[in-house]
Order: structure tokens, then sequence, then C-alpha cells
């Protein structure tokens, strides 16, 4: 169970990362733009780090 969720936690940070590179070579943004997304990013990231956190917790 837990080689599973290793594994769809690695297969979302993938599409996250290429999902975000193709997005930022499609269209170039200014810089407060980039800072914003930059920041949401970050806490997009953290609550995900969350909810992995939780899940493992309520299996254990």
């Amino acid at each position: 169970m837990n080689k599973t969720l290793a594994t769809f936690s690695k297969g979302v940070a993938a599409g996250i990362a290429v999902g975000t590179a193709v997005g930022m070579i499609a269209r170039p943004m200014d810089v407060r733009k980039r800072a914003r997304m930059k920041k949401n990013a970050a806490k997009t990231i953290r609550a995900i780090g969350e909810v992995f956190s939780d899940v493992q917790n309520i299996i254990r």
C-alpha cells in the first residue's frame, strides 16, 4: 500500500512539474505574474504534502 502511494505521489509531482514547464514555455509571463505563480505553486505543494501526510497517518 505504501509503495502505491509513493508511486502515485511521484506521478503527481512529475505531472505538476511538466505542466508548469510547458505552460511557462508556451506563454512567457511578466515578473509579477511569475512571482504570484511561484507563491501559489509553493502553497499548493505544501497543501498536497499535508494531504499525503494525513492519508499516511490514517492508513497507519
